[in-house]
């Protein structure tokens, strides 16, 4: 029999929303804090994951918790196929260990799942069951427009109107075998299409085209120099000294040129085949960093087998 243990997944950097991700359940509010994941072997000894999402680093960390109750792995494996993979689309991570990559029969080689939260008296927390959240999902997957509302969106009042796109607003909607699969509604505009359009905003983030600046580049370049030199040899405070001052010139370049290297990006697509899923933007954004945690963990996992042998 496998010991399975449970750790929570904590961040250096949190994202935070105005409207995180609710359940309501039995006249309580859990609130989206993050993931937890379950395991078959010791993580005792694994360091943080640094992670470097648009230029923010991002130290993921291992935090040991109490263990559920009442759960089946079948549970948590639903929950993770759904978000991570069915809705994040992240095929390329290596569930099963290599030689047992095809068989479904094979536990994954962890667990994630979402932590949504309540806060207690006297510091206490309690968490929502996976079964519960499951039934959350179910409940609320739905075609955004389904038939009866199709037929009458376009005379439907404006405030009616408003009052429908005020629920989905700001959610994740789910376009299943499609790619991408899923993306942010932040506007649902009903003229001039047979079905509403649904309009999402984002911004190219400067630093994702700062790359390309020739003052940018050379000032990179001067910056690897130090880093690495400094790698190879015991930095004193005058050579910490040069490379903080390196750092300091990247971000002052980022910075002169943030507004003219940002671009707004406008997204139209049909709402014909979208679905609601009922969660927001905090659920994505944490999910999408977990394929690098997996892969350390993995990474781990392999040396301590290999100390082994």
């Amino acid at each position: 029999m496998w010991l399975l243990d449970i750790v929570q997944i904590y961040w250096s950097k949190l994202f935070s929303l105005k409207e995180p991700t609710v359940i309501t359940y039995d006249g309580h509010d859990y609130v989206f804090e993050g993931f937890s994941v379950l395991y078959h072997v010791s993580l005792a000894n694994v360091n943080d994951c640094i992670v470097v999402y648009h230029n923010i680093d991002y130290a993921i960390g291992l935090e040991e918790e109490s263990p559920l109750e009442h759960y089946t792995i079948e549970e948590l494996d639903l929950l993770q196929q759904y978000l991570l993979i069915d809705v994040c689309e992240l095929y390329n991570i290596q569930w099963r260990p290599l030689n047992n990559n095809n068989d479904i029969s094979t536990c994954t080689c962890y667990h994630f799942f979402p932590r949504f939260a309540r806060i207690l008296p006297d510091n206490g927390k309690e968490l929502l069951h996976p079964a519960e959240q499951i039934q959350y999902f179910l409940k609320h997957i739905k075609p955004l427009m389904p038939n009866d509302l199709y037929s009458r969106c376009k005379s439907m009042s404006v405030d009616a109107w408003d009052k429908y796109v005020s629920k989905v607003q700001g959610s994740i909607v789910w376009f299943p075998k499609h790619h991408p699969a899923a993306i942010r509604l932040d506007q649902l505009d009903r003229e001039n299409s047979s079905y509403p359009v649904i309009v999402h905003f984002g911004i190219r983030p400067a630093v994702l085209s700062i790359q390309y600046n020739q003052e940018y580049r050379q000032a990179y370049k001067s910056y690897l120099k130090v880093f690495f030199l400094l790698k190879n040899r015991t930095p004193i405070e005058e050579d910490k000294a040069n490379l903080r001052d390196k750092e300091q010139r990247l971000k002052q370049i980022v910075a002169k040129h943030a507004e003219q290297l940002k671009r707004e990006i406008v997204v139209e697509i049909s709402s014909e085949y979208a679905y609601r899923t009922g969660f927001k933007s905090d659920i994505i954004q944490h999910s999408l960093l977990l394929s690098s945690l997996h892969d350390h963990l993995r990474f781990h996992q392999s040396l301590t087998e290999l100390e082994n042998q």
